[in-house]
């Protein structure tokens, strides 16, 4: 331990720590093993802050640091949708401004992007190309 400060604040918890450690040690930071499917995918990822739209696509399971957020999704195509205007029209009028034109993207409106809308864009999309597609 850096300091006995930290080794000492630590271990009022250690009897929780040790009990989620599996192959660390006790005092390290560990991941949930629930979670880490939801970053082996591809995904849609998106910052917590940012002036406009920056939705991108990851395929190679890259774990976001914590300004990130993700919507499982292999739909890529939608990333031309979330970067459109009119998205961000949209999180211009509902995503809380919080210094100049930089508006906070965790709002609820990804929630109902993730459970709904995007479903229903998706069948949307997947019948629009099939039609195009003469089949």
């Amino acid at each position: 331990f850096p300091s006995h400060d930290i080794e000492e604040h630590l271990n009022q918890y250690r009897s929780n720590l040790e009990s989620r450690a599996n192959d660390s040690k006790w005092f390290e930071l560990q991941a949930s093993p629930a979670e880490i499917n939801r970053f082996e995918c591809a995904k849609i990822v998106y910052p917590d802050i940012a002036s406009n739209c920056e939705f991108a696509f990851d395929t190679n399971n890259l774990f976001p640091d914590c300004t990130l957020f993700l919507i499982p999704s292999d739909a890529q195509y939608l990333i031309g949708f979330l970067n459109s205007s009119i998205v961000q029209f949209f999180i211009n009028q509902i995503c809380p401004a919080i210094r100049g034109d930089f508006k906070r993207f965790n709002s609820s409106l990804f929630v109902i992007l993730n459970r709904g809308f995007l479903t229903g864009f998706n069948s949307f999309c997947q019948g629009y190309f099939l039609y195009l597609a003469g089949t």
